[in-house]
């Protein structure tokens, strides 16, 4: 009977020390995602500030272009009324 309850305890103890070993490595694992974790997150708001950015850049150049466009307008106006007026004169 004491070597049933000394084998017994023995299973105990060696299952007590897988089950420390799985713990701390269950802990480093759960660090270590949360470290990837956190360095995704500020990834995600680098890009996001990027994105940001290239929207407003794009803005700005749709602005632009649509004042080239009027101003690429008014000046074939302008020359298409100076045309008229030349072939009038002639």
């Amino acid at each position: 009977m004491n070597m049933y309850f000394f084998l017994e305890l023995r299973s105990f103890e060696a299952h007590g020390e897988q089950t420390d070993k799985k713990e701390v490595e269950m802990e480093d694992k759960i660090q270590r995602l949360q470290r990837e974790n956190d360095d995704q997150e500020r990834h995600v708001e680098q890009i996001n500030s990027e994105n940001a950015s290239m929207k407003k850049t794009i803005e700005d150049l749709e602005n632009e272009l649509d004042r080239v466009k009027r101003e690429k307008d008014e000046a074939t106006e302008s020359l298409e009324n100076v045309m008229r007026e030349l072939s009038e004169m002639s």
